[in-house]
């Protein structure tokens, strides 16, 4: 009874293993080299996005023009210009803005499929510290 129940166990383990690590290749593949070109995107993302926000005050929308210029991603929006990063289909940057609450500053995290885009905008500074919303882009 003992051996049966060791084999089941070493059996258990090993199929854990070799999931675990068919996971690891499929993540590996899927997930390019970090860099921060757009070399790394399918499709480079430059262009005109509609963005809108569902931020606590309602849906906020503006537009977000991003340029590449080498390979190098840069955004700009009412509050300036910034460095985005792409890794895969997935872009992050960090932008400043003016709002009636005062000057704030948010992360940026959006995931690009086609002329669409999806993600998280957190506040990292002012009277909205911590809070996470959603957000959403269309490529004009």
């Amino acid at each position: 009874m003992k051996y049966i129940l060791l084999t089941i166990i070493v059996i258990a383990a090993s199929s854990c293993g070799a999931v675990q690590n068919s996971q690891q290749t499929t993540e590996n593949e899927a997930s390019p080299t970090v860099g921060t070109t757009a070399s790394t995107l399918l499709t480079s993302p430059a262009g005109e996005w509609e963005m809108t926000v569902n931020s606590p005050r309602g849906t906020r929308t503006s537009i977000l023009t991003i340029t590449d210029s080498n390979g190098e991603l840069t955004g700009r929006n009412d509050s300036g210009t910034f460095k985005i990063t792409a890794k895969g289909n997935i872009l992050s940057w960090t932008s400043s803005m003016d709002t009636p609450m005062g000057s704030m500053e948010a992360n940026y995290s959006a995931t690009v499929e086609g002329d669409a885009m999806t993600g998280i905008m957190e506040m990292t500074s002012g009277g909205m510290a911590g809070r996470k919303m959603e957000f959403e882009g269309k490529k004009k």
